[in-house]
């Protein structure tokens, strides 16, 4: 019976046994199932099952389930570590940009007045300076805690907030033209300051960038790289109960505003504020595999590179936008 109201609504007529009356009684209660001939209102419409599902689980409701910091897993298995193991791989070293910005940095004001989304890519290929100071103000490592006998779970403190401070993002490029990068997916380690090219990853690193141009509608103008953003959630799960999908959403938003602020005072950098937030919930199929994992699950992606000379900003860096995974 569940499947037939799935796919087509029923007769309540048609149900003659007992069990199929108790059924429906059951799900009825809860709102699974509603009368056919009554129009449902815009906004509920507008909800789909999966949305409205997990706005409701991670809502504090009188159904007496316990939601937030639990340390649920304390007595069952070890924390995961703050340092996520290093891949193997060939590891690259970035350039330390200077830590303090210049006279020609933005105010936050101008920023969040002046972002706009850039689409146009240069023939230029971003540097590897670039790349590095976008990673050092916005993913870099600043300090790692170690937890306290009684609760043994690393924290990490990073430019952005997370909650717990367990900082369960990790960050990787797929890179298709960088001046000092060859073509390939990599992984950066926000501790040492360091990329790690990934094995035989060169093949779904270019699809994720083909299909980021393809999501653009311009498949003939792929962005430089993309940052692929993904979350170690187990470590949110051992601390908290019911909440901790929720939290990697909070992650993400406060990592992305984190992105669209300026980053430096530096010619080639000092009109990165130019940035409106595109959603897309197209997902690259080369990704698709990962997706399904368990320990580290990407979450959205962050396309970047010069923006083109037509725009009037040649040579400037910009990110271009967002795909929410």
């Amino acid at each position: 019976m569940i499947t037939g109201l799935a796919s087509a609504p029923r007769d309540i007529c048609s149900l003659t046994g007992a069990l199929d009356h108790a059924l429906l009684a059951l799900l009825v209660s809860p709102g699974f199932v509603v009368d056919a001939d009554v129009e449902e209102p815009p906004a509920r419409q507008s909800w789909e099952f999966h949305d409205r599902l997990f706005h409701r689980t991670t809502r504090s409701h009188n159904d007496r389930l316990t939601r937030g910091g639990t340390y649920r897993f304390l007595e069952q298995w070890p924390a995961p570590p703050a340092i996520r193991p290093h891949c193997q791989g060939q590891r690259i070293a970035l350039p330390r940009p200077a830590s303090m910005p210049t006279a020609r940095s933005s105010s936050l004001f101008d920023v969040m007045e002046n972002r706009r989304s850039r689409r146009d890519m240069s023939a230029q290929p971003v540097s590897i300076g670039d790349i590095s100071l976008l990673l050092h103000r916005v993913a870099r490592v600043k300090e790692v805690h170690s937890g306290t006998q009684s609760i043994p779970q690393e924290t990490l403190l990073r430019p952005y907030p997370s909650a717990g401070a367990i900082h369960e993002l990790e960050f990787n490029l797929a890179i298709r033209s960088c001046d000092q990068l060859s073509p390939g997916f990599y992984h950066y380690s926000g501790q040492e300051r360091t990329l790690r090219l990934i094995i035989n990853a060169e093949t779904a690193a270019a699809g994720m960038v083909a299909e980021c141009a393809a999501s653009w509608g311009q498949p003939g103008q792929p962005p430089h790289a993309v940052m692929v953003i993904t979350s170690r959630l187990p470590r949110l799960a051992w601390k908290y109960a019911g909440i901790a999908y929720w939290s990697v959403v909070e992650s993400r938003a406060a990592d992305r505003h984190q992105l669209a602020l300026p980053h430096d005072g530096q010619p080639r950098m000092r009109r990165f504020d130019h940035l409106t937030p595109a959603f897309d919930t197209h997902r690259p199929k080369a990704f698709a595999k990962k997706s399904r994992s368990t320990t580290n699950c990407p979450i959205f992606d962050r396309q970047f590179g010069p923006v083109g000379a037509d725009a009037g900003q040649t040579g400037c860096f910009h990110p271009i936008g967002y795909r929410a995974r």
